[in-house]
């Protein structure tokens, strides 16, 4: 039950309760309640195995690799499921064995890190000097490190050395860690190169949350009583539709509950609350407020960043988010701008998607660096996917660009393309 009296009081209690986040626990249903199953059979091998085995589908070395689109649980659930196994376990030793440990790290932040300085760092976190394996069995504990964004570590050959020092680690029975590496990466070249360090032999891809699962993390957070459950339904079909995000799902909740509260009179705020007051009017406010925004800026752009902008959205839709190139884009950008893709350099190029970059309109899915930081002929041959999260944008494509004829026309010609990706 929300705490308060008031409506004041319990649009503000739906707010801290939407914002929490982190500390509590996950709301199991549906394919994530699958995934945290498959999870917790990883770590209670794990644990129960001393860090030896991770005995999930028959692979046997203590490495999971798990995948998925942004937004789907994959960090909150891990780290939840490593806590509360590590709980459960220390309950049932003896007062002289060592209970299991566990570490997260973002590999984003080992990118400018030799190898060397790498592994002093997360030793140091780690508290340890050494991850061999003691010879007293009562002293010999799992040590699970969870590597977040694991496939940043994949591009550099310092970066990659780290990967495959860990990984050869985990799979020496004779050390104590067992790795968890989580990414956005499902199938690309990334995920190639990381089964070559071992990390992918065994996979568990995250689904993104369907309209029912979104309505079900609300309901545990606030109820229904604030906030209408066909509002809550109403947002949740359309981020269901396209991303999938429930972080994406809650700003529009709480975007909402927030427009409400604005409107609401005193008098209103001040009485007690008999009925929800956060309507499905509420929702659509909260979703065209983030159409206005975009439509401004697209209304802002230029010419060539627009068809830009038209073109990369309406192909990643097409393509059903495969890989694309830069250059790949930029001669469909050209094609459809009825000139040919010599007429601009990838240099010119590369400042369309940087400004696109910029306005947040353009961005791309698992992308650890900024286009303005990546040379021309890294970006040319980086293969990327356009990240269609804010689906707001494509909405307001349509309300803006797509009511001119040019612009309709040229996603018609992009739809009839046929395009090896």
């Amino acid at each position: 039950v929300l705490p308060g009296a008031t409506v004041a009081e319990k649009l503000e209690a739906c707010l801290n309760a939407l914002r929490k986040g982190h500390d509590e626990k996950i709301v199991a249903s549906g394919n994530l309640s699958k995934s945290l199953k498959e999870i917790n059979k990883f770590l209670t091998a794990v644990i129960k195995s001393k860090g030896r085995r991770g005995g999930r589908n028959k692979c046997h070395a203590p490495i999971l690799y798990i995948c998925g689109a942004p937004g789907t649980g994959k960090t909150a659930s891990t780290t939840q499921l490593c806590k509360e196994a590590i709980e459960m376990e220390k309950g049932i030793l003896e007062e002289w064995e060592a209970p299991p440990r566990y570490h997260y790290l973002n590999c984003s932040h080992l990118q400018n890190f030799s190898t060397k300085d790498a592994i002093e760092k997360i030793m140091k976190e780690l508290g340890k000097t050494t991850l061999d394996r003691p010879n007293d069995e009562a002293h010999g504990y799992a040590m699970i490190l969870i590597l977040d964004e694991v496939d940043t570590l994949v591009g550099s050959k310092g970066t990659e050395d780290l990967l495959k020092k860990l990984s050869s680690w985990a799979q020496d029975e004779s050390k104590l860690l067992s790795l968890i590496g989580i990414s956005n990466a499902v199938n690309n070249p990334k995920t190639t190169r990381l089964l070559e360090y071992g990390m992918g032999g065994d996979k568990l891809v995250f689904s993104r949350y369907r309209k029912d699962e979104l309505v079900k993390i609300t309901e545990s957070k606030i109820g229904f009583s604030v906030v209408d459950k066909k509002a809550l339904e109403f947002i949740a079909a359309k981020v269901a539709a396209s991303s999938g995000d429930a972080r994406r799902f809650l700003e529009l909740v709480v975007l909402a509950i927030q427009s409400c509260r604005r409107k609401l009179p005193v008098k209103t705020t001040d009485s007690p609350l008999t009925k929800p007051v956060v309507t499905i009017r509420e929702a659509m406010m909260a979703v065209r407020e983030t159409n206005t925004k975009y439509k401004d800026i697209i209304s802002s752009l230029t010419t060539i960043e627009k068809i830009t902008l038209c073109t990369g959205v309406h192909l990643a839709r097409k393509f059903g988010g495969k890989e694309l190139t830069v250059t790949l884009l930029r001669n469909l950008v050209m094609e459809c701008y009825g000139t040919e893709s010599d007429d601009m350099s990838l240099e010119d190029f590369k400042g369309v998607l940087e400004r696109l970059e910029d306005t947040g309109l353009f961005l791309i899915a698992g992308a650890k660096r900024k286009i303005s930081s990546m040379g021309v002929m890294d970006l040319s041959r980086c293969p990327f996917k356009l990240d269609l999260q804010l689906e707001d944008v494509e909405s307001a494509i349509e309300d803006t660009l797509l009511q001119q004829g040019f612009y309709q026309r040229m996603v018609d010609r992009v739809k009839s393309l046929t395009v090896k990706c």
